[in-house]
C-alpha cells in the first residue's frame, strides 16, 4: 500500500496524541501513597525503637500496644502477631472492660526466651495490674516508663540478666503488692521511696549486687509477709523495726555482711515461720522466738541459742559460757558468797568479843582475898562476892581450908 507523506504525518500525530492521553488517565487513576500500615490488620506500623507521641498512644488499643511490645523481640513467633487483634482470647493476657473499652489487666510472658531490654511500651498499659516477665533473657536496667503503671499490683522480673541500680521510681507504684526482682545483677542501694509502698506484701530481691544498709522503711509497710534480701552485699545492723511487722511469715537475710545481734523485737513476730540469717557477722544470743517458727538457719555466724530454743538446736551451739550474761550471773553469785562469808565472820568475831567482855566483867566482880603476911600471901584465895542476903550483908563463898586457918579466923568473926 502506498502511503503518502501526508498520511504518514497524520498517523504520527495520532500516535503521539493517544500516548499522551493514556498517560494522563493513568496518573489520574493512581491511588495516593498510603501510610506505613500492616496489610493484615490495617494498624499503623509504628517503629518500636522510636518514642510514640501521646496523641498516637491515645489512639491505640491495648492490643495495639501489645503488638508494639512483641515486635521489640526477635524471638517472637509470627503467630503472636495474629493474636494481637484478639489478644484477650490468649491465656497469656487477661482483659477487663472499663467504661465500654477493653483493657489488658494482666500480661504473662514468663519463660518465653525474650531477649534484649524491657520494652518501654510496657508503660502504655495504663490499667495493667500484673506484669510477669520472669525467666527470660532480658538485659539492661528496669525502664523508668514502668512508673506510669499506676494500677500495677504485681511485678515479676526475676531470673533475667537485668542490671543497673535498684529503681528509685518504684515508690511511684503505690498499689504494688508483690515486687520480685530476684536473680539478676541489680546493684545500688534500697531507695527511700519504698516508704510509699504501704500495700506491699512481698519484697524479693534475692541474689543481686545490692549494697549499703537495709533501709528502715518497715514502719510504713505493715502488710509485709515475706522479705527476701539474701545473697546480696548488705551491711550494718538488722533494723529493729522489722519486729513491728506482725504479719511476717518469712525473713531471708542470709549471705550478706550484716553485723550486730538479732533485734529483741523479733520475739514479737507471732506469725513467723521461716528465719534464715546464715553467713553473716552476727553474734550474741538469739532472742526468744515465737513457737510458730519452724525453719531457721544461723550457720556461719557467732550466734548461740538457749537450751529451750524452738529452732536451730541441731546446728547452732548453746550459749553456755559464751554468754556474757552467764558470766555476770556467776560473778554475782561468787560476790554474794564472799560478802555473806565476810558478814558471818564479822558476826562470829562480834560474838567472841562480847563473850570476852562478859568474862572480863565477871572477873572485875571478883575479890582477891590475901593475908597480911607472906604466908597468907602465898595461900591467898579468891572469894567471890554473891548477892546480898535478906539481912543486907554480902554472902561470900570461900575455900574451907582458908576459913579455918588460924590466922584467918578473925576475919570472919562478927
Amino acid at each position: 500500500m502506498n502511503i503518502t507523506f501526508n498520511h504518514f504525518i497524520i498517523l504520527l500525530l495520532g500516535f503521539l496524541i493517544n500516548k499522551c492521553f493514556t498517560q494522563d488517565v493513568k496518573e489520574v487513576n493512581e491511588d495516593p501513597p498510603k501510610e506505613n500500615v500492616d496489610p493484615e490488620d490495617n494498624i499503623p506500623m509504628l517503629d518500636p525503637d522510636k518514642d510514640t507521641t501521646p496523641s498516637t498512644i491515645a489512639e491505640l488499643t491495648d492490643c495495639d500496644n501489645l503488638k508494639l511490645v512483641l515486635s521489640s523481640y526477635a524471638e517472637v513467633d509470627k503467630d503472636w502477631e495474629i493474636h494481637t487483634m484478639s489478644c484477650c482470647d490468649d491465656s497469656r493476657y487477661i482483659c477487663k472492660v472499663i467504661n465500654g473499652k477493653t483493657y489488658i489487666s494482666e500480661i504473662n510472658l514468663s519463660f518465653h526466651y525474650l531477649n534484649g531490654t524491657i520494652s518501654n511500651h510496657f508503660g502504655n498499659f495504663t490499667n495493667l495490674e500484673k506484669l510477669n516477665l520472669n525467666n527470660n533473657k532480658l538485659t539492661g536496667p528496669i525502664p523508668e516508663d514502668l512508673k506510669y503503671l499506676s494500677k500495677l499490683q504485681y511485678l515479676y522480673l526475676s531470673s533475667n540478666n537485668l542490671d543497673g541500680n535498684f529503681p528509685s521510681f518504684i515508690g511511684d507504684l503505690t498499689n504494688l503488692r508483690v515486687l520480685d526482682i530476684s536473680n539478676n545483677e541489680i546493684k545500688g542501694t534500697l531507695p527511700e521511696s519504698l516508704n510509699n509502698l504501704s500495700y506491699l506484701q512481698v519484697l524479693s530481691a534475692r541474689y543481686n549486687l545490692i549494697s549499703g544498709g537495709i533501709t528502715d522503711f518497715f514502719t510504713n509497710t505493715p502488710n509485709l509477709t515475706m522479705i527476701d534480701l539474701s545473697l546480696n552485699k548488705f551491711e550494718g545492723e538488722i533494723p529493729e523495726s522489722i519486729g513491728t511487722l506482725t504479719n511476717l511469715t518469712e525473713i531471708h537475710l542470709n549471705n550478706n555482711n550484716l553485723k550486730g545481734s538479732i533485734p529483741s523485737s523479733f520475739s514479737k513476730l507471732e506469725n513467723l515461720e521461716t528465719l534464715y540469717l546464715s553467713f553473716n557477722d552476727l553474734s550474741g544470743q538469739v532472742p526468744d522466738m515465737p513457737r510458730s517458727l519452724q525453719l531457721c538457719g544461723f550457720k556461719g555466724t557467732k550466734l548461740c541459742l538457749k537450751e529451750d530454743a524452738v529452732c536451730g538446736l541441731d546446728t547452732t551451739p548453746i550459749c553456755a559460757l559464751n554468754n556474757k550474761k552467764f558470766f555476770l550471773t556467776i560473778i554475782l553469785i561468787i560476790l554474794g558468797i564472799v560478802v555473806a562469808g565476810a558478814l558471818l565472820k564479822a558476826l562470829l568475831l562480834l560474838l567472841k568479843e562480847r563473850k570476852k567482855r562478859i568474862e572480863r566483867s565477871k572477873q572485875s566482880d571478883q575479890v582477891l582475898l590475901t593475908g597480911g603476911d607472906d604466908d597468907f600471901a602465898e595461900e591467898g584465895e579468891f572469894i567471890e562476892l554473891k548477892e546480898n542476903n535478906d539481912n543486907g550483908r554480902n554472902v561470900v563463898e570461900v575455900d574451907e581450908d582458908y576459913i579455918f586457918h588460924p590466922r584467918n579466923m578473925h576475919k570472919f568473926v562478927n
